[in-house]
């Protein structure tokens, strides 16, 4: 309640706040435009209520990475139905090469496969905006209801802290806490057809008869396409049903927490001490932004031909603004069988990455014309561009981006 985890204001540890901004592992969200639970916009939301813009990402060495199924429902997201396997497949599959993106917001996308059949999937991570995640929303000033909600929340628990806390625990024993929670009506309405009830056994044995008969029966039985259709009328009562309730708890919701004699009931506006604190909050932002881009611009002509080769492989992994599954197999085996760079631990790998990402994110065109200061031998060079080239063509076709980022390169190098 109250958004604390994406404010950073949540306590998992007493003394220590949980702060997103700080995770070093990439985050991978899976959501659905068929989930009426969390909605996409309500699985997304927290991305642009922690940072302003990619770039607070990138500064961060941050890697989030989104997935949206069409239709899937809430259950099939955690259960693993057919309809879902294909992106949890993916996205298992992904993991170790996730660990490769520069950092940054990506869109994961999965195209069908290539011919029918094969269960083989072409996997792609789309560079995506902050603008890009709000468009699943119509905005988040809808947002603002839950904050009378917090302060609802948070009145109500105070009261009952204060009043009937003690009462209530004066009142209650351990066994009937054990017995409230055992006759629960969720719980009771299963054990009633459950073998506790000794009025239901027989059903036992009837059921296994009926296993035992059972043979299929043409299409066109009556029985079958009388049972199709009631299904089908259930399943559309019960959308409809779910529809309504749905709409119902949103008017009542509404009604109640966009009222504004109840904002002017528990209080809620923003105090001075909290536009103070926001204001801080930009004025500290801008400064760590100069700080960031000082730094790298500091960094641009700072190490060799391992900085050099993965700032080239990057550079051209990326040209066309997404980054293809087959160029980060493609960088892998180049790096694990470039005799230069396997050499390197993977977390060297991935933190030199990261870096070289960075100077790129923060001026490409001068972290291009450096690589002659990183690399001074011609024969260097050439393998270099070589890598480089080998990236271009991960996806067997070349582009004009990167035929022209390949042509810039080798005129920086100066390589006949």
């Amino acid at each position: 309640i109250g958004n604390r985890l994406a404010r950073g204001e949540l306590e998992l540890e007493k003394g220590h706040l949980t702060d997103l901004k700080k995770f070093n592992d990439p985050v991978v969200v899976f959501a659905s435009r068929g989930d009426n639970i969390t909605p996409t916009q309500q699985a997304l939301n927290w991305i642009p209520m922690v940072y302003e813009s990619v770039e607070e990402i990138q500064r961060h060495g941050q890697v989030i990475v989104y997935v949206v199924h069409e239709n899937v429902g809430h259950l099939g997201i955690f259960v693993g139905s057919s309809i879902a396997a294909r992106e949890q497949k993916e996205i298992i599959g992904s993991v170790e090469m996730i660990h490769y993106l520069s950092p940054g917001l990506y869109e994961m996308v999965i195209e069908e496969a290539p011919a029918e059949g094969r269960d083989d999937y072409k996997v792609s991570f789309k560079e995506r905006t902050i603008e890009d995640v709000l468009a699943f929303d119509d905005g988040l000033e809808d947002e603002k209801a839950f904050e009378l909600v917090m302060a609802v929340s948070e009145r109500n628990d105070h009261f009952y802290r204060q009043w009937f806390s003690s009462l209530v625990r004066s009142m209650v024993t351990p066994l009937s806490a054990e017995l409230t929670r055992q006759l629960h009506p969720l719980r009771a309405q299963r054990y009633l057809v459950s073998d506790y009830n000794p009025f239901v056994k027989p059903l036992e044995t009837a059921a296994d008869v009926v296993r035992g008969g059972r043979r299929p029966v043409a299409e066109e039985n009556v029985f079958v396409q009388s049972e199709a259709a009631l299904s089908e009328m259930a399943t559309t009562l019960l959308d409809g049903y779910r529809d309504m309730r749905d709409l119902g708890h949103e008017v009542f919701f509404t009604s109640v927490y966009e009222n504004p004699v109840m904002a002017w009931l528990y209080g809620v506006k923003e105090s001075a001490a909290k536009k103070e604190e926001k204001s801080q909050k930009a004025k500290s932002e801008h400064q760590a932004r100069t700080r960031d881009r000082d730094h790298w611009h500091d960094e641009v002509a700072k190490g060799g031909y391992p900085e050099a080769a993965i700032r080239m492989i990057i550079v051209m992994a990326g040209a066309d603004g997404s980054v293809d599954e087959a160029e980060l197999k493609v960088g892998t085996s180049i790096i694990k069988a470039s005799w230069r760079l396997k050499r390197l631990a993977p977390e060297e790998i991935q933190r030199i990455i990261k870096e070289q990402s960075r100077i790129l994110q923060t001026d490409m065109e001068e972290a291009l014309a450096a690589l002659p200061q990183l690399i001074s031998r011609q024969k260097d060079r050439k393998r270099a561009l070589k890598l480089a080239t080998e990236i271009a063509w991960a996806d067997s076709v070349l582009d004009e981006r990167e035929e022209a980022l390949l042509k810039k390169m080798k005129e920086v190098l100066q390589i006949r």
